[in-house]
């Protein structure tokens, strides 16, 4: 059983007096958020009631009432002589996501009632049309097993191309090919020992999130700001960053955080999905090729998501510890994606040509709509990526999407993307729809807005 340290359970709830409730609500509700992101994984120790309170500086009815209400919960677990540890009942849970059932229901009731549902839960674009003439072009090789654990070689050259045309030349040892970037992120964060603290972009990806939870890593939350994530206090295990046009915020890793990143940790996992996505502004940056660097690449940003095709580059030692990892979820992607992959991959200045002017369009007229429609709400306009972040004026976000989504508009909940804390100020605004759609959901959310505020 690991034992936590009065100074370490102190780091760890930070500033934790602040909120609403009594002060042992709030020490419980911090103590047991720490415990759901593994933080405090089960069976660690916690200090005694006297010992904390006295490093807490609060009284000691008040850590017992905390603790009490843990236990209550069945989060903590108790026993005269051997204190008091974390239980089983408070593992890590995989990250909430909008019920998906939920949402085609209000879809068919919308219908129904002669409207549509916009959902906006998603931040994906739909394929590109020449995704029709990768399917017509190609097709895949049929001698041999057909099976290829590492990639189909010429999608990994093709691979190897775009890194170089990024400046980071690449060899195809240096690249495997994945089931998407949500199959990359997992294998890549299994490089990482159970209970290592990483550093990860508050707000982030609630994939990566979901990825990271799931191999019970204890998280530490990096505040974004217009200058994409900010650097760790200290070293770390690992860290996890998007430096292009992160998701939600469409934020853009510094220059100068970016030459320090990698020094901070000992392994950085960078989620390139977005890099290609550059609308205007400076171009983004990319840690690839660093010693302990592992570059994340996916088709769907760009081409399409049914695609499911990703990859992962990095030095070749963790490349062959991710080729021996995946052996257990699959023998490699599908050739026939593959194949098309490759061609995409070799057509990517035509792709972009069509995709970027599109995006650019979209993502204007959805700040348009924002400026319209409600002016006292704050955005940064994101120079690339698929979305943008939005701070409300009041904490009525919550009730703001369960309004929303019976006046046709779907939203996933700030908290999705937040790795401790509630949100109820932000939403994640996705630019992937027509300008029109996207003007209409910003009305509606606005007079909802103005109708709850």
């Amino acid at each position: 059983m690991t034992e936590a340290g009065v100074e370490e359970v102190r780091r760890l709830l930070g500033a934790w007096s602040g909120g609403e409730g009594a002060l042992y609500q709030r020490l419980a509700r911090k103590l047991g958020n720490l415990m759901e992101e593994g933080a405090l994984g089960v069976g660690t120790r916690l200090p005694s009631e006297r010992a904390l309170a006295a490093g807490l500086a609060v009284s000691r009815r008040t850590v017992e009432a905390a603790y009490d209400r843990l236990r209550a919960d069945g989060r903590l677990e108790s026993q005269v002589g051997a204190g008091s540890w974390v239980a089983e009942a408070a593992a890590p849970r995989p990250h909430r996501t909008v019920d998906a059932h939920h949402v085609a229901h209000m879809a068919a009731q919308n219908a129904a009632a002669g409207g549509a549902l916009i959902d906006l839960t998603l931040a994906a674009p739909p394929a590109h049309p020449l995704m029709a003439r990768a399917r017509a072009e190609t097709s895949p090789p049929l001698s041999g097993s057909g099976y290829y654990p590492g990639g189909l070689p010429g999608l990994r050259e093709r691979i190897c191309a775009w890194f170089a045309g990024h400046g980071v030349p690449t060899a195809p040892d240096e690249v495997t090919v994945t089931a998407g970037a949500v199959q990359a992120l997992w294998l890549a964060a299994s490089a990482l020992p159970a209970g290592a603290e990483v550093g990860v972009e508050d707000p982030t990806s609630p994939s990566i999130l979901t990825a990271l939870r799931a191999h019970a890593l204890r998280l530490r939350p990096l505040p974004v700001d217009g200058h994409g994530a900010a650097l760790p206090a200290a070293p770390l295990d690992g860290v996890v960053v998007t430096p292009a046009y992160a998701n939600p915020s469409g934020a853009l890793l510094s220059a100068g955080r970016a030459a320090r990143l990698p020094g901070l940790a000992t392994l950085v996992i960078e989620d390139l999905a977005l890099l290609d996505l550059r609308l205007d502004g400076p171009r983004p940056l990319l840690l690839a090729g660093g010693a302990n660097v592992l570059s994340i690449g996916t088709m769907s940003k760009v081409h399409w998501g049914g695609l499911r095709i990703g990859w992962v580059r990095g030095p070749r030692h963790l490349i062959r510890y991710i080729d021996a990892a995946r052996g257990v979820m699959d023998l490699g992607a599908s050739v026939d994606a593959q194949v098309q992959a490759a061609w995409l991959l070799e057509h990517q200045e035509e792709a972009l040509a069509h995709r970027l002017p599109e995006l650019r369009a979209r993502r204007d007229a959805l700040a348009a709509a924002l400026t319209g429609h409600a002016p006292d709400w704050r955005w940064r306009l994101p120079g690339g990526g698929l979305s943008l972040w939005a701070e409300l004026p009041d904490p009525v976000a919550p009730a703001l999407l369960q309004h929303a989504l019976r006046d046709g508009v779907a939203l996933l909940p700030a908290e999705e993307f937040r790795v401790s804390s509630a949100d109820a100020r932000h939403l994640r605004l996705p630019f992937v729809h027509p300008p029109e759609v996207l003007a209409e959901a910003v009305a509606r959310l606005a007079a909802r807005h103005r109708a709850l505020s």
